[in-house]
């Protein structure tokens, strides 16, 4: 599950490039995506279809070991577009509820989605219901159980205007930005979860191999126990536009567990 570290950059793109090729001789016609990740674990449904580099009982390791980090890749084929799409009522519920501002209401509703039918996860509280102390710092997007373990949530795009080439340094900047944010929330929130996933949705597979190479550089204590999660979704360009914000809301103190 862990990503080997090589310091020479040029001979880590090669590794992931043989990687490819391996797996695309292995890959379905039919299927959209270079990478197929694990056919067994393979999910089809009426608004997308979604593979995932890892089985279930990997991914569900990883979640449960408190001291370890890692990743997962899957793979988003849009079937519908976002507005005719019939999610689950708790998707919908962060589609709608109010949240800290920002543009990324599909992204978020989809993350939901995505680990509620892959993993059978449950939505306990929305962006606004985490309470922190003190407040004024980074903060996560949703709440979930999974595999019986409480579990922060924080999202992301990785993406440039117009879609402009994705580099290295464009992914180091963002995993750095976004693992600080984890690390600061982790410890104001007080809702005390296990462990945080970082899910990041990727436009193509250069910005994959961008984040891959600069995770691999990161240091442990920035990584600490979160698990990155990479969407590949290269036909669902309304995932990374900007979309409309929801209506910032004050929150209240309540609903603590």
């Amino acid at each position: 599950m862990t990503f080997t570290r090589c310091n020479n950059r040029a001979k880590t793109r090669s590794q992931m490039t043989r990687h490819r090729e391996s797996k695309n001789q292995e890959a379905s016609s039919e299927l959209p995506e270079k990478h197929i990740g694990n056919l067994s674990n393979l999910l089809i449904n009426e608004n997308f279809l979604l593979t995932c580099n890892e089985s279930t009982s990997q991914v569900e390791k990883l979640i449960q070991d408190v001291n370890k980090n890692g990743f997962v890749i899957t793979y988003f084929h849009q079937v519908k577009s976002f507005k005719t799409m019939k999610l689950t009522i708790d998707a919908r519920r962060i589609q709608d509820t109010p949240n800290a501002g920002g543009s990324s209401i599909e992204s978020e509703a989809l993350s939901f989605e995505i680990l509620k039918k892959f993993f059978n996860a449950e939505l306990l509280k929305t962006e606004m219901e985490v309470v922190y102390f003190p407040e004024g710092g980074s903060i996560t997007d949703y709440v979930i159980r999974i595999f019986n373990k409480v579990i922060g949530v924080s999202v992301t795009r990785a993406m440039k205007k117009n879609f402009e080439l994705y580099t290295i340094e464009d992914a180091d900047n963002l995993l750095r930005k976004k693992l600080k944010g984890i690390l600061q929330s982790s410890r104001n929130s007080l809702v005390k979860w296990h462990k945080q996933i970082l899910h990041v949705w990727a436009f193509d597979e250069n910005c994959v191999d961008s984040l891959l190479i600069a995770w691999s550089e990161l240091n442990y204590e920035l990584k600490s126990n979160t698990v990155l999660i990479i969407t590949v979704a290269n036909k669902s360009k309304e995932v990374f536009v900007n979309q409309a914000p929801k209506i910032k809301k004050k929150k209240l103190i309540k609903n603590i567990f």
